[in-house]
């Protein structure tokens, strides 16, 4: 923490990079994404379970 504090141009890089990754990780494309590989590995087992019954 100290090390941070005493330097600016540490944090503002770091600050930089984490704006850049949170853009990247959380974009609404990526999201979108995520979500849809979620439900087509959600989907496939529930109709084979609801079939079964």
């Amino acid at each position: 923490m100290r090390r941070l504090l005493a330097d600016a141009a540490l944090r503002d890089a770091y600050g930089i990079a984490g704006a850049d990754r949170a853009r990247c990780r959380y974009s609404w494309e990526r999201i979108a994404a995520d979500t849809c590989r979620v439900y087509e590995r959600v989907l496939p087992a529930t109709a084979v379970q609801e079939t079964g019954s």
